[in-house]
């Protein structure tokens, strides 16, 4: 996750702000390196679909991802995602 890289500029903009404001926030440091990484794998996601702006995530988006995510493998373990 953390190592996908993301070429819209607005996306990834969006990831290290998101990250502040977690930091800001007091959020834990798991918390802070976490988080980021799993909005940047969604971000990842649409960025493969041929969406490119924020205002394009919808229902059906959403949708697309989790049927993704339900068949994408683990990255630590042999075994899909639960």
């Amino acid at each position: 996750m953390k190592n996908l890289e993301i070429k819209n500029y607005e996306f990834e903009q969006s990831v290290e702000m998101f990250r502040e404001r977690l930091r800001v926030q007091g959020a834990s440091s798991g918390q802070v390196y976490t988080k980021p990484n799993m909005i940047r794998e969604f971000l990842y996601f649409m960025e493969q679909s041929g969406l490119t702006k924020l205002t394009q995530i919808n229902q059906k988006i959403v949708n697309q991802y989790f049927e993704h995510l339900s068949t994408r493998p683990a990255e630590t373990k042999d075994a899909g995602l639960s």
